[in-house]
């Protein structure tokens, strides 16, 4: 069958809709559509193409982007194939329309995106004032023939802005004090300087 059943030819007519306009995993706005069995179409290229961050314009990208599209819906995540969609790889522009919900995730080549640079971003020098926590906790076990054991644990942790002292130690009947780790710590924006007791990797 080629054609809708009798009653249902308008399944078959554009329909003007307003959707989540999504991007990288991530909504960047809403847009206009016509979406038709199979194909969508942008109402508005130019706003698209504003959306879209560090998207560079072309002649081609907005041929493209005025063309219909293949909706590539049964790439749409749901219960039944969430392990294998919402991925396209476009020679330029593609999309994945959802029409459930209402969702157009828009996919375009690498070539068309601008190459940013990152910029490194360090929070800021803590200022807050000396801390202290430490939590216990203990174990007792006995026995008939008279004999008790004990284990009690502690973690501590002191901290001054940028840096700590981090304890874990126990006290056990039979081991008596042992310190699994007794460490001083300072954070700077490329490094953690660490020194005391602690366990290390053996080398390989």
């Amino acid at each position: 069958m080629t054609s809708p059943p009798a009653g249902f030819s308008e399944l078959e007519q554009p329909r003007d809709l307003v959707v989540d306009l999504y991007f990288g995993g991530r909504k960047i706005g809403e847009a206009q559509i016509v979406a038709k069995p199979g194909v969508v179409r942008f109402r508005n290229p130019d706003q698209i193409i504003g959306l879209v961050p560090h998207l560079k314009s072309s002649p081609a990208l907005v041929t493209s982007l005025t063309a219909e599209l293949k909706d590539n819906a049964g790439l749409a995540c749901s219960q039944t194939n969430s392990g294998h969609c919402g991925e396209l790889k476009p020679d330029l522009v593609g999309i994945i329309f959802d029409q459930d919900r209402f969702r157009l995730d828009l996919f375009v080549h690498p070539s068309a995106l601008e190459v940013t640079q990152s910029d490194e971003i360090y929070l800021a020098t803590p200022t807050a004032p000396l801390s202290l926590t430490s939590s216990i906790g203990a174990a007792i076990a006995g026995s008939t023939r008279g004999s008790t054991s004990f284990n009690i644990q502690n973690r501590t942790i002191i901290g001054f802005q940028n840096a700590r002292i981090r304890s874990d130690s126990s006290i056990a009947s039979d081991l008596g004090l042992v310190f699994d780790d007794l460490v001083a710590e300072v954070d700077t924006r490329r490094h953690r300087y660490s020194g005391g007791l602690f366990w290390a990797p053996a080398p390989t």
